[in-house]
């Protein structure tokens, strides 16, 4: 896990800053720590970027949570929250259950064909509740013969488990009426940060325009 901090002195005097972790929840990875660049100087109202990296060894499963700690010489230390969680390698997808109301269809704005779908899941990890959520979903238009991505249709962010639909109208990415013929329609959800292990997800919806 990655993440690029900006650390600023707000202070009248120059800052000696050190970085490190703590680990509030414990899982089975062993987690080390490294930050790029190791320690600041800091001049009042500068700033600087730093690259904190955990990785972890050892068997990738349950979850752990802490903080990263940035430690002014002489000044309160800042936590910096992070969490991560890893997936075994039989986790179900993130996208499932897809149904196409119309797998054949003219072109319509008021009556489009609908993609119905679920997004990720909510489990019982023994400790609570656990959600797999998607950080990106994109519903993505190719040939019929998957070799050509003709653009996106439409992205949703930060989907909740839950029952979702998208509705094809029968135009494309730019808004003109598609040709009569065979199209896929690729919905492509993305996992979210911290999600180690969780794969993006592709499922393939065909569909077809019919001529007036």
């Amino acid at each position: 896990m990655t993440q690029t901090i900006s650390v600023r002195n707000l202070s009248t005097r120059i800052l000696d800053v050190g970085f490190g972790i703590t680990r509030d929840r414990w899982g089975k990875p062993e987690i080390s720590f490294s930050a790029a660049p190791a320690n600041l100087a800091l001049r009042p109202g500068t700033s600087a970027d730093v690259t904190l990296v955990a990785s972890a060894s050892g068997p990738l499963e349950g979850d752990a949570a802490g903080a990263f700690v940035v430690s002014p010489r002489g000044s309160r230390p800042v936590r910096v929250p992070w969490a991560v969680s890893f997936r075994g390698a039989d986790e179900e997808p993130l996208v499932s259950s897809v149904a196409i109301s119309e797998r054949a269809f003219v072109p319509s704005d008021s009556g489009p064909s609908v993609v119905a779908f679920r997004i990720g899941r909510v489990a019982d990890d023994g400790s609570g509740h656990a959600l797999d959520a998607v950080q990106l979903l994109e519903a993505e238009l190719w040939a019929a013969n998957g070799r050509q991505r003709l653009g996106v249709l439409g992205r949703l962010n930060h989907l909740l488990p839950g029952r979702y639909a998208f509705g094809l109208t029968g135009r494309g990415p730019r808004g003109n009426t598609l040709r009569p013929g065979d199209y896929v329609l690729r919905l492509r959800a993305q996992p979210v940060a911290g999600d180690a292990g969780a794969r993006v997800t592709s499922v393939d919806v065909p569909f077809t325009i019919r001529g007036e």
